[in-house]
């Protein structure tokens, strides 16, 4: 007669319910910093958005001001001034997309409202001016 072999259940069991545990565990884990990490890139993005935006807009006001001091057609002053206009807010919004990254860098940036130095449009006012005035000449 063969011996037989006898698995007793109940640890086979045991280990088959804890390998279960285990996974679920591990899956429940990696599905949580998948999250985290989505979040994250749909901040960047949200940053990358707002940067270039802003930048836009400057290119917009300085395009626009080197249109009107190359021909001195006044078509060009419309879309400066908008763009002007927009710059402050677009740069808050940059400023508060970055405010809560944690990178030091962006902790050493000064506040938006310091980024766009204010004496260059007026600055800007003063040679539309200017050329006002030598073209009446």
């Amino acid at each position: 007669m063969r011996p037989t072999v006898t698995i007793k259940r109940t640890p086979l069991i045991a280990t088959i319910f804890g390998l279960l545990i285990a996974a679920i565990a591990g899956t429940t884990f990696s599905l949580q910093r998948q999250l985290a990490e989505h979040r994250w890139v749909e901040h960047t993005l949200a940053v990358r958005t707002s940067f270039l935006q802003a930048l836009s807009t400057l290119q917009d006001a300085e395009t626009n001001q080197r249109g009107f001091l190359l021909t001195n057609d006044q078509a060009f002053l419309g879309p400066y001034r908008a763009a002007v206009g927009r710059i402050h807010t677009d740069l808050k919004i940059f400023d508060t997309e970055v405010g809560d990254n944690p990178a030091p860098f962006f902790k050493r940036l000064p506040n938006a409202g310091h980024w766009w130095p204010t004496p260059w449009p007026d600055l800007f006012e003063r040679l539309v001016q200017s050329r006002r005035r030598e073209c009446r000449k």
